[in-house]
């Protein structure tokens, strides 16, 4: 018999949490709804040094900001040992290499100041008018729905008392009340939205909220 020499895999271990879905609004690789493609505005936007070298202050700042919105914290000193331990996962997203250096908020004696080189970029007035501008048009769709008819649709939303933690008291003028109750509680107080939507294309046009309660019948023709 033939021997055969045992294989051996390393598994290693990244927590990604919700990276994934951030990355892919901030800098989505393929066609998506989600299409904010804040990297491209920022480096059309952005005049770099020239002797900037590695990520683009694009990438940075996505990272940065899935580091914001992902760990409910602004500040630059953990960010090394954050994509440190993420570094394998941001590369597979981002399709770049990551330097975890390019990350390090020494100061400018170690060369390594790229967070505070990209707030100062983006503190320009000019700069931010213009990048703010870029992602709007990314992120704005304009429709001209057929219009055939309007659809009006009236649905209410229950609130709890004190006792289950939950404050929606009743008030004399407040618009948590007590009425017709769609959910079979009448006993909760509630308020009323009445929605439109053209027809046939099924798009939201209008919408009012109003004290629970009011009969719908009142609500159609505002």
């Amino acid at each position: 018999m033939e021997s055969m020499e045992t294989a051996q895999e390393t598994l290693i271990h990244e927590r990604i949490d919700d990276i994934p879905l951030l990355i892919a609004t901030m800098a989505p690789r393929r066609a998506t709804l989600m299409k904010i493609k804040l990297v491209e505005a920022i480096d059309k936007h952005v005049q770099v040094h020239g002797n900037h070298t590695g990520l683009s202050i694009g990438y940075l700042m996505v990272i940065w900001l899935a580091f914001i919105m992902s760990q409910g914290s602004h500040a630059k000193s953990p960010m090394e040992a954050w994509v440190k331990k993420r570094r394998r996962i941001l590369q597979r997203l981002l399709k770049q290499p990551i330097v975890v250096s390019d990350f390090t908020d020494d100061g400018p004696s170690k060369g390594h100041f790229r967070l505070g080189v990209g707030l100062k970029y983006l503190s320009d007035r000019e700069t931010w008018e213009r990048i703010e501008a870029a992602v709007w048009q990314t992120t704005v769709e304009v429709y001209d729905p057929e219009l055939e008819h309007v659809r009006l649709d009236a649905s209410t939303g229950k609130g709890y008392g004190p006792s289950k933690g939950h404050f929606h008291k009743v008030r004399e003028d407040g618009i948590m009340q007590r009425g017709h109750s769609k959910d079979h509680r009448p006993d909760l107080p509630q308020l009323k939205m009445m929605a439109a939507s053209a027809e046939p294309a099924h798009l939201p046009i209008a919408h009012d909220v109003v004290s629970g309660e009011q009969a719908d019948d009142q609500l159609y023709l505002p």
